[in-house]
């Protein structure tokens, strides 16, 4: 496990030099994701919330706010040895898998998928939510994703 979402962000934005914060949220999301299904352990432990446009951890949220685009220099550096080789491979493979996508598809992916949905449950399409999208839910969904097999 590392120390936060924050290490993980910057590796992505380390191989991805600028995108949406939207896309970073949604990658390390599916990071997370990943690592609970094919490691059973958490890439981080900061929650993701289940946020009008889709999963947002708000420690993450907080060092790109009223940014749309970030780099690594508003993120900060990735400092080498923050990821041991299983995290980084974690997170390379999700972004082979899904780093393509924009962060506007990343975020129609999870609009669909029962963590989100879930964490929705009781809320308008437009309304603020604030509730966790729970760890355990996030791996036993995500066990049958085709994209982690």
């Amino acid at each position: 496990m590392t120390d936060s979402i924050i290490n993980v962000a910057r590796f992505i934005i380390r191989q991805q030099p600028m995108m949406t914060t939207m896309k970073l949220q949604k990658l390390c999301f599916y990071s997370q994701a990943y690592s609970l299904v094919k490691y059973d352990e958490e890439l981080f432990p900061e929650d993701f919330r289940a946020w009008k446009n889709g999963p947002v951890a708000y420690e993450l949220w907080k060092k790109h706010e009223k940014l749309y685009l970030v780099s690594p220099e508003k993120l900060g550096s990735y400092v080498e040895g923050s990821l041991d080789n299983r995290e980084k491979e974690t997170v390379i493979y999700v972004m082979e898998k899904l780093g393509k996508l924009t962060g506007e598809e990343l975020s129609r992916r999870t609009h669909l998928e029962d963590p989100w949905v879930n964490g929705r449950e009781g809320l308008e399409i437009f309304q603020t939510g604030n509730a966790i999208i729970p760890k355990e839910e996030i791996r036993n969904y995500y066990k049958n994703y085709p994209d982690f097999k």
